[in-house]
């Protein structure tokens, strides 16, 4: 008999990623891709895979066996949108077969567990509604992620590289510990092929890095040199809120710059300890991601 698997947000950064890996298992697995009406369905037709809209999932759901729940709404303008990442958990739980479900792995964030961000609180909202459900879980936070298809964060600062020659540095003191997709899909794959118990799981990379050092070496990797220049604290934010309020989609907000700025170390030995994933290094991934 296949394993039914049910994943949210496969339209998504780290869903097209997962989806890659997943659809190798298609010979013993039926997957269910559950997507919003407004979804873009020609990158999922390209795989062996069921897809579904919200509303019409209620039956995907209760034959599953795991449900990867990455669905998201992470950037936005009206923060009101951020229920909907409330909103999406109490769904799912609703529609399971509590008898027939192995583990429900939902990928929140690493802000769930810093004060100020009310992206991160949605997630932690919604994590303390998976755990008080009596459900089997995996709650994965992940760190600042980048790879192959993600539009955001690093990919859109290596973007501003390509076009710029003169690059904002709007939080000198700001830094990450990104993680490459390819070691949250190993860890993902996992939550499924080893018996896991429940528990939130940091996975973040092993290295953490200042912009101004990231920025170098998204230089160094498109071999140009970009003139870096400081912006002060109070600039900043005028900057980015003037640009959240002007652009239609930001792919950079007043929040985020506020809690990079906060962003202390995040453990990550639970990724090899815990799931057995080899995180890759930072310079590998980066190469990899942006070499292309």
């Amino acid at each position: 008999m296949k394993t039914n698997i049910v994943v949210t947000g496969s339209t998504g950064f780290i869903g097209k990623n997962l989806l890659e890996k997943l659809a190798e298992r298609s010979k013993y697995c039926n997957i269910t891709c559950i997507i919003r009406e407004t979804s873009k369905t020609k990158y999922l037709k390209k795989y062996p895979v069921k897809i579904a809209l919200w509303k019409d999932s209620p039956k995907f759901i209760r034959n599953a066996d795991y449900i990867l729940h990455l669905a998201a709404e992470i950037i936005h303008k009206d923060k009101t949108k951020y229920k909907n990442n409330i909103d999406m958990m109490s769904f799912l739980l609703s529609k399971v077969k509590n008898n027939r479900l192995k583990k429900l792995v939902f990928v929140s964030t690493y802000l769930a567990g810093i004060d100020g961000s009310d992206y991160g609180a949605s997630k932690k909202f919604a994590e303390d509604i998976l755990i008080r459900s009596n459900q089997d879980y995996i709650i994965l936070r992940p760190s600042v992620v980048y790879g192959q298809h993600d539009t955001n964060n690093i990919s859109a600062l290596h973007n501003l590289i390509k076009k710029s020659p003169v690059i904002p540095l709007f939080n000198s003191k700001a830094s990450v510990q990104p993680v490459f997709v390819d070691d949250l899909v190993k860890v993902l794959l996992m939550c499924i092929d080893k018996k896991i118990r429940n528990g939130i799981y940091y996975v973040a990379g092993s290295e953490m890095i200042d912009f101004k050092l990231l920025i170098n070496k998204l230089c160094s990797i498109e071999k140009k040199k970009r003139l870096i220049i400081p912006i002060p604290s109070w600039l900043s934010y005028l900057l980015v809120y003037i640009y959240e309020k002007i652009s239609a989609n930001p792919k950079f907000t007043s929040e985020q710059l506020r809690y990079w700025g906060k962003t202390s170390f995040i453990p990550y030995d639970n990724v090899k300890d815990v799931f057995g994933v080899e995180l890759t290094s930072l310079d590998k991934g980066l190469v990899q991601t942006f070499s292309l």
